[in-house]
């Protein structure tokens, strides 16, 4: 008879005395655990019921911001949807972080104190079921096979699915070797090095097969460069330049990237490295670092207009495109989306200069702000973020650009905190309200949360190697795998959807159990512990 699962929680402790398990059966359904006691230390143990060899559980509990040895954290294995996309799953424990410190004795595991409470939304994989677990591992072979026609061979293909799973891991840092240490069942280190940073496949046709693949067709194109920080000069493409991470100049690299801002949710459409022109005209230097004799220097608003065309070839529907004021000052920058029928709404410097009606002569965004009267001044609140609405003050007039035809609307923005000034050109039409300027104009600000969710999440910002194809074939890849969580929050239709971190939460849980199920040192040194418990005071 094939054991099934129960699970098994208490709230005053967990005696393993009680508690028997089969050993490493495949297990058919794994129920869901009960919610924890609030205020009380709660255990949380999957186990099987029925008959076959009959050993003892093994039971571990984390201590605050640790993790016991029976959740050894990896990542994926298997995923393919051509190979076995469940592996074994093996009896575990699932860990549930507590406040508390923990003692191991003979016969019974309890905390010298007497009560203990668990972080509010805390994810426990008692939340998933068995089926939930391996349908998720299906739905992301299948996602990572639609990419295999972007490579020329089967091997390049499978790295590819191995780099993707090694990102979904735990690490600290998302480099190769950090990576590669938390596969299950790898392909050799020089062999996962070479396909990122030497194999020649192009990053372009993925970028194409990303963009295919894309649900929402259409929405508001976002565009924006993110800094990477960097050590040294060898990197490719690193001087010292304005930095948005670091917040000021400093030594770092920069990448150009566009997204689709859907209704619901963010998608990356397009990312290229900035090539200086002092590295462009470095022939040595470019070739130390394999960049390619076709890439040269371009400006920063010139590669996002070749991204937008790109967009726009690929099906998608733009409302109007969102830029920084890097872009948005630039006359030619504005001049080219107007002849490819583009509304925008880009931020500009306050030094920009501009006629008002009436006036005799121009006179910069910032002079023209300063004289508005304060009755004039609006609060709008244009959305919704982590600490409360996102609001400030707000005026719009028609003005005509000194380098320009025809007037545009220009909004003034006034922080409700500390008086900082903003500015932004629209070309929206003059019968448009205050509040459809504003909620326009800062309809970039889930970039942000993109390139904050791609770093912390995902590592984008985590590679070290130096090559122009390593960079980027790596920020496809991230791209891609961040596509993915994206694909899984959609799937969801409970309001509001999970976030991205709580998606990522569960990949990195199902890789741990199979990590830590399809290696037999592991698994064995669990139950060399529970048969000779080691003590702790």
């Amino acid at each position: 008879m094939t054991p099934s699962w129960r699970c098994v929680q208490t709230a005053d402790g967990l005696d393993p005395t009680k508690v028997k398990c089969a050993c490493r059966p495949v297990p058919p359904v794994v129920r869901p655990a009960q919610r924890p006691v609030s205020g009380r230390r709660t255990a949380v143990l999957l186990t099987p019921r029925g008959t076959g060899p009959q050993t003892p559980a093994v039971a571990a509990v984390a201590k605050p911001h640790a993790i016991a040895w029976a959740r050894s954290r990896g990542p994926l294995s298997g995923l393919s949807s051509r190979g076995d996309d469940g592996r074994r799953l093996a009896p575990f424990i699932r860990l549930v972080r507590s406040s508390t410190h923990v003692t191991f004795c003979r016969n019974r595991l309890y905390s010298n104190r007497p009560r203990a409470t668990f972080p509010a939304g805390f994810l426990t994989l008692g939340a998933v079921t068995d089926d939930e677990a391996r349908a998720l591992l299906r739905r992301f072979g299948q996602f990572a096979d639609q990419f295999a026609t972007c490579f020329g061979r089967r091997v390049q293909a499978d790295a590819a699915s191995q780099y993707l799973q090694g990102l979904f891991n735990d690490s600290g840092r998302k480099s190769m070797q950090a990576m590669h240490g938390r596969l299950s069942d790898p392909i050799t280190y020089q062999a996962l090095q070479h396909f990122i940073t030497d194999s020649p496949w192009p990053a372009g046709p993925m970028w194409t097969r990303l963009r295919q693949l894309t649900p929402e067709r259409r929405g508001i194109l976002a565009v924006d460069d993110t800094g990477f920080p960097k050590q040294g000069r060898h990197s490719v493409g690193v001087k010292r330049q304005y930095c948005g991470a670091l917040g000021k100049t400093g030594n770092c690299q920069v990448g150009v990237t566009t997204a689709l801002v859907g209704p619901t949710l963010v998608w990356p459409t397009s990312c290229e490295l900035y090539l200086p022109r002092e590295w462009a005209a470095d022939a040595e230097r470019c070739e130390r670092v394999r960049v390619p004799a076709t890439v040269r220097f371009r400006e920063k608003w010139r590669i996002a207009l070749a991204h937008i065309r790109e967009v726009q070839k690929a099906g998608f529907t733009i409302d109007a495109v969102v830029a920084d004021a890097d872009y948005g000052t630039i006359t030619a920058f504005r001049t080219a989306l107007e002849r490819m029928g583009l509304r925008y709404a880009v931020a500009v410097r306050g030094q920009l200069k501009a006629w008002v009606a009436g006036a005799r002569a121009s006179r910069t965004l910032q002079a023209i702000g300063q004289a508005l009267p304060e009755h004039e001044w609006r609060r709008v609140t244009w959305g919704h973020g982590t600490k409360g609405p996102l609001a400030a003050r707000f005026v719009a007039r028609r003005v005509r650009l000194r380098h320009g035809r025809g007037e545009r609307w220009v909004l003034f923005e006034r922080s409700l905190a500390d008086d900082e000034r903003k500015y932004y050109v629209l070309n929206l039409s003059p019968a448009a309200s205050l509040k459809r300027l504003v909620r326009l104009a800062r309809s970039r600000w889930p970039i942000e949360q993109q390139y904050r969710e791609l770093k912390d999440e995902l590592g984008l910002d985590h590679f070290e190697g130096r090559t122009y194809p390593g960079w980027a074939h790596h920020m496809v890849l991230t791209a891609a795998a961040f596509t993915f969580l994206q694909f899984e929050r959609r799937r969801s239709a409970e309001a509001p959807r999970p976030t991205l971190p709580a998606v990522r939460a569960w990949m990195r849980e199902i890789a741990a159990i199979q990590y830590f199920v399809g290696n037999d040192q592991l698994f064995n040194l669990a139950l060399s512990f529970r048969r000779n418990p080691p003590l702790r005071r």
